[in-house]
C-alpha cells in the first residue's frame, strides 16, 4: 500500500499522481517476481487549499487528583469541546484508565451538559 502525506503549506492547483514505472521497482517478500503491464500509473489529482477546515478543540481541562472510595457523584472529569469552521460531530470519547484502580471499582458514568444529562445519547454511557 503506497501512501502520502502533504505538507500542511502546499499550495492549490499542484498535480499529483502515483505510479510504479518497472516490475523492478517492486519488492516482494519471499523473493517472488512480480508481474503485469509497466509502466502503472495511477489518476491525475489536484492539490485544493481548504482555509477553513473543521477543527475540534478540549479546552478547561480538568482531572479530579484525589477521590475517596466509596464515594458518589464525584466529578473525576471536566472539559469543554469546542468545534471552529465547521460542524464537528464526535462519535466516540474514549477514556483511559492509568494508575492502579480495578475496572470493577468503577461504573455509571455520565456525560453532562451543563447539569443536564439528558442531553446526550445515553447508550453509550456506563458500563
Amino acid at each position: 500500500m503506497d501512501r502520502a502525506d502533504l505538507n500542511k503549506d502546499v499550495t492549490a492547483g499542484k498535480t499529483i499522481g502515483f505510479g510504479v514505472t518497472a516490475a523492478s521497482d517492486i519488492t516482494l517478500e519471499g523473493g517472488s517476481a512480480s508481474g503485469g503491464s509497466f509502466p502503472l500509473n495511477g489518476n491525475l489529482m489536484t492539490v485544493a487549499a481548504v482555509s477553513d477546515f473543521g477543527r475540534l478543540t478540549m479546552t478547561g481541562i480538568a482531572n479530579s487528583t484525589t477521590v475517596d472510595p466509596g464515594t458518589n457523584n464525584v466529578e473525576v472529569m471536566k472539559f469543554q469541546l469546542v468545534a471552529t469552521n465547521q460542524d464537528v460531530k464526535v462519535s466516540r470519547l474514549h477514556l483511559k484508565m492509568l494508575g492502579s484502580i480495578n475496572s470493577s471499582d468503577l461504573a455509571n458514568f455520565q456525560l453532562f451538559q451543563g447539569r443536564d444529562p439528558g442531553r446526550f445519547d445515553r447508550r453509550f454511557l456506563g458500563r
